[in-house]
Formats: structure tokens, sequence, C-alpha cells
């Protein structure tokens, strides 16, 4: 469970996890069994990113360096317990965000902070220095703090150690997920998918046996 062998974040990168509503995960009621529930989840947050790559597109060539943008983060894997959930979408996201220059995050997490709240439940966790941050609920300039922090670590070339992002979390206010916590998180959203896939698939073989029932026997 929790992240499986994580390659070398980018510089200049970090990971933000999306997490889908615990509704989203146990809604087995639209067609396609391969995603069940989390089809709407992926579509949002393919358009979220679809978003935020056309204004960094649009953006005058001249800036689109110092612009923040999201970008999907395929090196990262995560373990699920679950034989059924293996074969299906993973629950949670990660995406690379890039920072940016100062004063830009902001922006950024307006568009963040709409797609938490088209669904209540959702949530964004950022990892820093191997430590996630609870970014749901932060106010803009919260946010924004964080990726300064991070910008200037970047700029002078320091390793980013976890006492020093827990000092910094506790004198902004910050709150971080404990490990324990965020492991357990993990694992009450991968049982539940798993018990969706499972009804499904349960429900997807009784219908072959009816249909198989009914086809009719063709004599030789």
């Amino acid at each position: 469970m929790g992240y499986g062998e994580e390659k070398r974040v980018p510089r200049g990168a970090v990971i933000i996890t999306f997490w889908p509503s615990l509704d989203e995960i146990e809604d087995d009621s639209l067609e396609n069994g391969y995603s069940a529930g989390l089809t709407g989840f992926y579509k949002s947050l393919e358009e979220l990113l679809r978003e935020n790559q056309v204004a960094w597109s649009q953006a005058p060539t001249a800036v689109r360096g110092g612009m923040p943008r999201l970008t999907t983060y395929t090196d990262n894997h995560r373990e699920r317990g679950s034989p059924v959930a293996r074969f299906a979408p993973p629950e949670l996201s990660d995406f690379l965000f890039w920072l940016g220059t100062s004063g830009t995050g902001a922006a950024v997490y307006s568009l963040l902070r709409l797609w938490v709240q088209d669904r209540n439940g959702r949530k964004l966790r950022v990892k820093v220095g191997g430590i996630e941050v609870e970014a749901t609920q932060l106010k803009p300039e919260q946010f924004e703090e964080i990726f300064d922090f991070l910008r200037r670590r970047e700029k002078e070339g320091k390793r980013i150690e976890a006492t020093e992002v827990a000092r910094f979390l506790k004198s902004h206010g910050l709150k971080a997920v404990d490990a324990s916590q965020a492991a357990e998180d993990e694992r009450h959203h991968d049982r539940l998918r798993s018990a969706v896939l499972a009804r499904r698939h349960a429900a997807e073989q009784k219908r072959l046996k009816r249909l198989k029932k009914r086809k009719p026997n063709v004599s030789t």
C-alpha cells in the first residue's frame, strides 16, 4: 500500500495528490465497469489538466517559463492490496506541480480549489520534502508560502530535510498529514474501491450466466 518505487522528482516540481470523495469511489451506477464510479473523477482531472495547459500555451512565450503548471506523473506507482483493484485505474492520482516564479502559484491554486468544491469530500495533498501537507482548505496565500519556501531552497541548492519542513509548517500554521494516518486513509480508499469493483465483477458474471442459459442449443 502507498507509494511503490518513487523516482526522483524533477527539479522545480513537487507532487500533488488528488483524492476523490468517498461517494465517487462507492458509486457503481455508471456503465464503465473498468473505472466504476471514478469515471467522473478521471474526467474532471483531464479537464483540469487541459485548462491549465491551455492557459500555459496561450501565454506569451517570454512568460511561460515562469508560469506554474500541472503535468501527469507516471514515475510514481501506487501499490494496491486487492487483486481486483490492481487491474483497474488507481483511486488516487499524482500530478507534478511545476513551481514557476514567485507570486504565480495562487492562480493555479484557485483552479485546484474549484476542482475540490465541485464534489464534496475531494482532497488535495502536497508532498514537501517527504512530508504530506493537507492542502484542501488552504488559503491562496498559504499555498503560495509553501512554494516560495521550496523555490528558495531550490535556488540555494539545498536538500529539504523533514525537520526543516516540519518547522516551516508549524510556523505558518499549516497541517502535516501523519504518515500512519495517510497510509490508513489510502487503505480505506482501496478497500472501498475493491468492494465496488468486486460487486461489478459479480454482477457481470451473473449477467453472462443468464445470457448463456438463454442461448439456444445448436444440434449437430
